[in-house]
């Protein structure tokens, strides 16, 4: 076999297996090793056994990358990621904390070099509101209103999209959105959002950092039965009012557990309004 011969053999061998459905996963599987033996020699144990992801979507050829969020529902993921198109040989591999924004659709990522490091990245405010820079401060115009309605509407179209792209598990729809532009340059936004469940509603409030008040009703007849309601609201960015809702119907069982615990009798014939949790 000559070299031509040698070249273009090895060149098939090496694009077969590039699409071998079992190559392909030890492959994955390899990576994901090197992030989890990473994660636990620049962190902790802790590290390395979080739930390590092989990503593709959205990176450069040759790169490969995989993350880990730090807990459930958070936004924030160790990233760990490997570019050969890098000048460096040190530079290659890559250790990362993405901080994602919302609000403003940004990411802050930074280099982790240990744990106390992590710790202190996590302390601080991974997205501070920048201040007003005087050079561009101006009187408002006769439009001030119009301009700044326009702003608000952009703005929230896209912390919107980002929202569900966010939680594409917990059925968000968007409820109503509503902006106000005033004369000297400010205004308001509020965004109510309906989930799916209780329990989507939590996910999404412990990704927003935002508080979770919950209350049930007991519908009585043949259909009815003990919602429990969840509401969650808190601020994003600057002024965005965010208002996060949903409901489930408890099972026959924990029906009966909770009239119990509000001293009804299990088969109530009358509606009455539950207590909070």
């Amino acid at each position: 076999m000559n070299l031509i011969e040698l070249a273009l053999a090895t060149y098939t061998e090496g694009t077969a297996s590039l699409t071998d459905p079992d190559a392909v996963a030890q492959d994955r599987e390899r990576f994901l090793q090197y992030a989890r033996s990473h994660a636990d020699e620049t962190l902790s144990q802790a590290a390395g056994e979080l739930v390590w992801q092989y990503v593709t979507e959205g990176l450069p050829d040759q790169v490969e990358e995989a993350r880990a969020v730090l807990a459930a529902g958070r936004p924030d993921y160790l990233r760990y990621r490997h570019d050969p198109s890098t000048d460096s040989v040190d530079a290659e591999v890559s250790f990362d904390l993405v901080q994602p924004c919302l609000a403003c659709g940004e990411d802050r990522v930074s280099p982790v070099r240990g744990l106390f490091h992590l710790g202190e990245l996590l302390h601080e405010e991974p997205h501070p509101d920048p201040d007003p820079d005087p050079a561009v401060q101006r009187e408002p115009g006769p439009l001030a209103a119009v301009e700044a309605l326009d702003a608000r509407a952009a703005d929230v179209s896209g912390l919107a999209r980002r929202l569900m792209a966010r939680y594409p598990d917990t059925g968000l729809t968007l409820s109503h959105i509503h902006c106000s532009g005033w004369d000297d340059g400010g205004g308001s936004t509020t965004v109510d959002v309906q989930a799916a469940s209780v329990d989507a509603v939590r996910e999404v409030a412990a990704g927003l950092g935002i508080e979770v008040t919950t209350h049930h009703n007991d519908t009585p007849g043949p259909y009815g039965g003990v919602l429990e309601h969840a509401r969650a609201r808190g601020t994003l960015g600057a002024d965005v009012e965010v208002t996060v809702r949903g409901c489930t119907r408890l099972t026959d069982d924990e029906a009966a557990v909770w009239r119990a615990q509000q001293d009804m009798p299990a088969e109530a014939e009358t509606g009455a309004a539950g207590g909070g949790q």
